[in-house]
């Protein structure tokens, strides 16, 4: 028996007996009412047969049973690859045949994609290095079906000057294209990215094997900062709608990757180039991953972005980098997204309207000819504004999603409130990104909630928020995306092991989790502990009541601590933290859930005292979590946490952005 016949007995076996319990003999006469969606892996994966078995089996499971319907069972099936594929939804069919037929016409939608590696051969890699990101390359390779209606790869090497290897079109025999993969020597010399950008972005083009029109990707991987510019040229192969992705290793520019990619969340960081199986991983899920805009609502959405003169010019453009990056995930259209944009300053201008655009091309050429204005910050003004451009005679559509981010760095010179509270009349949902020294409370007089507020240190980390934006617009009804009411502590590693970089990945985490949180005495209060020979407080649970506060804590905070790990000591004070004198809520009715996220890089130098302060974690209910950076030992943090579930390893300190998603996903559901 093949391991898919299998798969489809147990299949049946428990989905049957979960849904026909309650029925007698196939009869409705005591139905089960339950919505049952299928969600089916449809990549190359699954070879063709297998992928009938799949179908099969679903048509059995529909053939055993009688009670379809509106008010009985629903079923629906999502098919996924590169990106998931509705099917038919829950609601579209309620007669048993009209329902089989559209299982049996359902067909496979494997990946099919253009990938192009970029890769560094300059002599900044060592030759045993520059083999590893080859054995790489021939990795995915392996995991994908290649061919013209497939995967199709194409690899770029650069150093002092680019090389075309092959293009995408080159080979379709997997074979073949390995043995090309194989025999690619390093060139040796300098590391010109932006060059090699410029000449890599034609090779998307159809006249050169590339199927413009399908998913596209440009995969960088580097181990040195460019010596030629690369916003421009990044910015162009962007707005060819391509998927940037950006892997430093070593001694990268983390902030030039940023550049590139166009996104925070488009970056990884590798602090050495030892394990190849980093690479393999993060290739693997970030070229399978769909945009967090692949699936739009229909919304409007206007940027209203502070030109003041307090903003450097080189922050301005790192604004429309932003608005830019947001709109590469979004379906731009007439029927799907729009956008607007609205600058203000002493008084506002428009930039275009919602309706002036609906070819994504065109719309991000816009953006960046935006020039700033200069001037004072008169935001109440700026609103009045901007309130008559969601309505239908200036382009907007009423009645549907209609979303208004403002964008400033400072403290407006009118008054704001009443403008505010307009527009939000108007039925607009409105997020407020404060920057700096913006001052909260009118950011929330402007949103109407502290949780619609997202505060960050500089316009460097505007890219940490790209991927929140993005699920607020596209997915405003989707499950949790925020923790509601929780004690949190963060603990922190602060031993000799910790470099600024790394302390500074930290801190940016805890931001990431925070502006995910709706911060207030009764909702989410946060407290940090850093610790190494000895164990600092930074704050307590009750010390702040605001994003805005927290924000200025964690971003003023600089490693002190220094020495070994001495995890358990630092643990038992978190335990005090979350007591009722420090502002936890343990004994609230209803019960608060209480959490501790550990983050450390190595072992623990006082393991023997890890056994009591786990167990009393787990008498008090208190959930605790705890990432692992390479280095870490799996065990010791498991007998911390108390279940693998609890444990999450980071391939490095660049991976934490990444994984605060993870843990607010998960924080979020547990409250």
């Amino acid at each position: 028996m093949g391991r898919l016949d299998v798969f489809a007995m147990l299949f049946l076996l428990t989905v049957n007996v979960y849904v026909t319990n309650s029925q007698h003999n196939g009869s409705c006469s005591n139905p089960e009412v339950a919505d049952i969606i299928f969600l089916i892996d449809g990549s190359s994966s699954i070879n063709p047969p297998d992928f009938e078995q799949v179908k099969a089996a679903i048509e059995t499971f529909i053939n055993k049973n009688e009670c379809f319907g509106k008010t009985r069972v629903q079923i629906g099936i999502i098919q996924f690859s590169t990106e998931p594929r509705v099917e038919f939804q829950l609601d579209q069919y309620d007669d048993k045949a009209v329902l089989l037929k559209a299982v049996h016409q359902i067909q496979h939608h494997p990946e099919v994609a253009d990938t192009i590696f970029l890769i560094d051969g300059s002599s900044g890699i060592s030759p045993p290095d520059f083999e590893k990101v080859k054995k790489v390359i021939e990795t995915f390779i392996n995991k994908n079906e290649v061919g013209k209606t497939r995967v199709q790869i194409g690899i770029i090497q650069f150093s002092t000057k680019p090389r075309l290897e092959f293009q995408l079109d080159q080979y379709d025999d997997k074979a073949v294209l390995l043995k090309a993969v194989h025999q690619i020597q390093q060139l040796h010399g300098g590391t010109n990215t932006g060059q090699a950008l410029n000449f890599t972005i034609d090779y998307f083009d159809s006249s050169k094997g590339g199927r413009p029109g399908i998913r596209q990707y440009l995969i960088l991987i580097t181990d040195g900062e460019s010596g030629d510019h690369v916003s421009e040229a990044a910015r162009a192969i962007r707005d060819r709608g391509l998927n940037v992705i950006a892997i430093g290793i070593g001694s990268a520019n983390h902030a030039e990757l940023v550049t590139i990619s166009g996104s925070q969340d488009k970056v990884f960081h590798l602090d050495n180039s030892d394990t190849r199986k980093d690479l393999e991983q993060w290739i693997s899920f970030e070229a399978r991953s769909p945009n967090a805009c692949s699936n739009p609502e229909v919304a409007d959405v206007i940027f209203l972005i502070d030109g003041s003169s307090s903003i450097q010019p080189s922050d301005f453009v790192k604004v429309r980098h932003f608005a830019e990056a947001l709109i590469n995930k979004t379906e731009v259209a007439e029927s799907g997204v729009q956008i607007g944009v609205i600058q203000f300053s002493t008084k506002p201008h428009l930039a275009f309207q919602l309706d002036q655009y609906d070819d994504k091309a065109k719309l991000l050429k816009a953006v960046h000819q935006i020039q700033q204005l200069g001037g004072g910050t008169n935001t109440g003004q700026a609103l009045n504004f901007t309130i008559d451009y969601f309505d239908s005679s200036k382009g907007g559509r009423p009645g549907i999603q209609q979303y208004l981010i403002l964008i400033t760095d400072g403290e407006s010179g009118d008054h704001v409130s009443e403008a505010a509270r307009a527009i939000r009349d108007r039925g607009v949902n409105v997020f407020a990104i404060g920057i700096g020294a913006a001052n909260n409370d009118q950011l929330v007089m402007i949103s109407g909630s502290e949780a619609n507020i997202y505060n960050i240190d500089g316009y460097d980390a505007l890219m940490s928020l790209e991927e929140l934006i993005s699920l607020d617009v596209c997915n405003p009804f989707a499950g949790c995306k925020r923790i509601k009411v929780a004690d949190i502590v963060f603990v922190m590693d602060g031993s000799d092991s910790i470099t600024a970089v790394q302390f500074k990945s930290m801190r940016d985490f805890i931001m990431a989790v925070v502006n995910h949180s709706e911060v207030d005495t009764g909702n989410v209060r946060f407290g940090a502990i850093v610790y190494g020979n000895n164990t600092q407080t930074i704050f307590q649970l009750d010390q702040f009541t605001s994003k805005a506060e927290i924000r200025n804590a964690v971003f003023g905070l600089r490693k002190t601590t220094g020495g070994s790990r001495y995890t358990a000591k630092a643990l038992k004070e978190a335990k005090k933290l979350l007591s009722a004198e420090n502002g936890g809520r343990p004994q609230s009715n209803p019960k608060v859930p209480q959490f501790i996220i550990l983050v450390t890089n190595g072992p623990v130098t006082d393991s023997k005292d890890i056994p009591p302060i786990a167990e009393a974690f787990r008498n008090n209910g208190v959930g605790v979590y705890a990432i692992g950076v390479k280095g870490a030992n799996k065990r010791e943090l498991v007998d911390i946490t108390g279940s693998n579930d609890n444990y999450l390893p980071a391939l490095g300190f660049g991976f934490l952005y990444h994984l605060s998603r993870t843990v607010t996903h998960v924080l979020c559901a547990e409250t």
